[in-house]
């Protein structure tokens, strides 16, 4: 079995590379990060923010990344 060196994770707002990245990865890789994404979010715990707050949050987040 060949060793996936990509630490691409999903993403709800992927960049033209990420998804790239992602579709470059094995199916059974794909599967294996999407549920380990999903049991980290399951685990995170609760949060006192209300989902406006997150996604605002979320917002500001990428668009750092996007303008550097």
């Amino acid at each position: 079995m060949s060793e996936v060196k990509d630490d691409i994770m999903p993403s709800a707002t992927p960049s033209e590379d990420e998804i790239r990245r992602w579709n470059a990865l094995p199916r059974d890789e794909q599967l294996k990060r999407m549920r380990q994404a999903l049991i980290d979010g399951e685990q995170s715990g609760l949060s006192e923010r209300s989902m406006d707050e997150i996604k605002a949050a979320a917002r500001g987040r990428v668009a750092k990344l996007r303008n550097g």
